[in-house]
C-alpha cells in the first residue's frame, strides 16, 4: 500500500470510481467540514456485487490521484487494489484495524447499501472495526425493520461525534441530492455529451489521452465563434462569477432563489442565445432545477439554488473564480 497519513480519525468512502466525478468529492469535502482529520477514497479491484470496472486498475488509480492532488487531507488509498481476492469491506477493514489500532475509523456508505448492510460478509466484524456513516439523499428511504434497524438502534450517533468514536458507532447524514452517477457519466461519454464540470479537468483530459469509455472527449468540442453576444440578465437575487478553465473558455455560475427561478433563468439563457445565434449544445438537469448546465461550447453555464451551489462548491474545485460582481449584466 501507498504510503498515506495516521491520522487520529478517518473517514473511507470506498466504490469502483469508474470514473471518478464531482459527487465523490463532494462527499469527500464535506467529511473533511465534519471534522475527520483525513478522508480516503478508496478504488476496489473485484467489487463482489457489482459489474466489474471498464477501466483498469491502474487506470482508476491514476485519475483519483488527479482528482485529489489539490484537495487538502483527502488522499487515496490502494490498499483493495493490492490484493487479489473479492474487495469484502470486512476484509479491508480487519487489516486497516491491525494498522491503525488507535485510528478512529468510520466506513461510509449510501442509503442503498445500508438497506442490504445485513447481507453483507460478516457486517459484524465492520461495525467491530469501525464506525458507519450513512449518507442520505432526498426520497431515500431507510431500512426500519431487520438486523441493521436494531443495531442503528443500539449504536446511534452524531455524525460529527465519530471523529471521537473508536468503532461499533453509526450516524446517518442527510446531504443534497448527488444526481450523478459514474454509469451515467460513462454514457455520455460514449454518446458524446459534454461532461464538463462533473469531472476535475484532469480527469477529463486523462480520458481523452487514454480513449477511456470509448470516446474521446475532444472530438465534440467544436469551437463556436460569437458566444460574447450572450448575457445573462440579473438582479439582485442572482449573480455570476466567472472561471477560466482547460476545457471552455468561461464559466459562468449564477444563483437562483428556488428551483422555478432557477429553470426561469436557464431557459433565458438558452432563448437569448438561440436569438444570438447560438445553438446550445446541451442542457442538462432541466427537470429537477436545482442545477442547471447550459453548454454553449466556449461559455458553460451553471444556474444553482443557493444549496446546490454552496454543497457543490465549484469555486473550490476548479480553482477561485475571477469574480466581477456584475457579471450577471455584461457580454460573458
Amino acid at each position: 500500500m501507498k504510503s498515506v497519513s495516521n491520522p487520529k480519525s478517518l473517514a473511507i468512502l470506498g466504490g469502483t470510481f469508474d470514473p471518478v466525478h464531482i459527487g465523490h468529492l463532494r462527499i469527500a469535502l464535506q467529511l473533511r467540514q465534519l471534522g475527520f482529520a483525513a478522508v480516503w477514497l478508496m478504488p476496489n479491484a473485484t467489487p463482489p456485487h457489482r459489474p466489474q470496472p471498464q477501466a483498469t486498475a491502474e487506470q482508476r488509480l491514476a485519475m483519483l490521484r488527479l482528482a485529489t492532488q489539490s484537495l487538502d487531507g483527502i488522499e487515496v488509498c490502494d490498499l483493495e487494489l493490492l490484493r487479489d481476492a473479492p474487495s469484502y469491506s470486512a476484509d479491508t477493514l480487519n487489516l486497516l484495524r491491525q494498522q491503525y489500532a488507535d485510528c478512529a475509523i468510520t466506513w461510509v456508505m449510501g442509503t442503498d447499501a445500508w438497506n442490504s448492510f445485513d447481507q453483507w460478509q460478516k457486517p459484524e466484524v465492520i461495525l467491530e472495526c469501525a464506525n458507519v456513516l450513512v449518507i442520505s439523499r432526498p426520497g431515500d428511504k431507510i431500512k426500519a425493520m431487520g438486523w441493521q434497524h436494531q443495531q442503528a438502534v443500539l449504536r446511534r450517533a452524531e455524525s460529527r461525534g465519530l471523529r471521537d468514536s473508536h468503532h461499533g458507532a453509526i450516524a446517518f447524514q442527510a446531504w443534497p441530492e448527488l444526481d450523478i452517477s459514474a454509469s451515467d457519466l460513462r454514457q455520455a461519454i460514449k454518446q458524446g455529451d459534454n461532461v464538463t464540470f462533473l469531472t476535475p479537468d484532469a480527469v477529463l483530459e486523462y480520458i481523452n489521452q487514454h480513449k477511456l469509455y470509448r470516446y474521446n472527449c475532444s472530438a465534440s468540442r467544436t469551437r463556436t465563434k460569437g458566444c460574447g453576444r450572450v448575457r445573462l440578465e440579473s438582479d439582485q437575487r442572482c449573480f455570476a462569477k466567472r472561471m477560466i478553465s482547460s476545457v471552455t473558455d468561461w464559466m459562468v455560475i449564477a444563483n437562483g432563489t428556488s428551483n422555478r427561478h432557477v429553470g426561469a433563468v436557464a431557459s433565458n439563457v438558452e432563448e437569448k442565445a438561440k436569438h444570438a445565434g447560438l445553438r446550445p449544445n446541451g442542457m442538462e438537469g432541466r427537470a429537477a432545477a436545482d442545477w442547471v448546465l447550459i453548454d454553449l461550447i466556449d461559455v458553460v453555464v451553471h444556474v444553482m439554488t443557493e444549496q446546490a451551489r454552496h454543497f457543490y462548491d465549484l469555486e473550490r474545485l476548479w480553482g477561485e473564480p475571477k469574480a466581477d460582481a456584475e457579471a450577471g449584466k455584461r457580454d460573458a
